[in-house]
């Protein structure tokens, strides 16, 4: 009797053992198929002119409509909140701000006021590394 007692503790024990295993093994396969893939971050990846290029204007009068810029990420979508550099490359006059974010369509603006000079003015919008978009202003004399 004593010998079917112990065989039959000894085959429950390997059972739990088993079933202890199984547990462990299965809630690591679990685990695994629950490895949740994450979307790349996006980034900015193409500056374009989307209006207010070949503008113009007479002295120290405001350019008529805004400098437009479009800012996309690398899946070709609005990217908003990406800071945009603005800067008078060559002329003079005065640009409302030196940065501008873009918005949830993925534009930023600014606007330009010449000074009393003539001539073509060349303002630069930037951002990070990406190739910098040139706009046109002509300024003209109308005396």
């Amino acid at each position: 009797m004593r010998n079917i007692l112990r065989s039959a503790r000894v085959g429950m024990t390997r059972r739990l053992v088993f079933a202890a295993a199984l547990v462990v093994v299965g809630s690591g396969l679990t685990a695994c198929s629950d490895d949740k893939t994450t979307a790349p971050v996006p980034v900015a990846s193409s500056l374009s002119i989307m209006s207010g290029d070949a503008q113009q204007t007479t002295p120290n009068t405001p350019i008529t409509a805004p400098l437009v810029v479009e800012v996309k990420d690398q899946n070709g979508d609005a990217f908003e909140d990406q800071v945009v550099t603005w800067a008078i490359s060559s002329g003079t006059g005065t640009l409302s701000s030196n940065s501008s974010a873009s918005d949830a369509n993925g534009q930023a603006s600014v606007t330009y006021i010449p000074d009393d000079q003539t001539g073509t003015i060349t303002i630069t919008a930037t951002v990070g590394t990406l190739t910098p978009v040139n706009f046109s202003v002509t300024v003209v004399d109308t005396n």
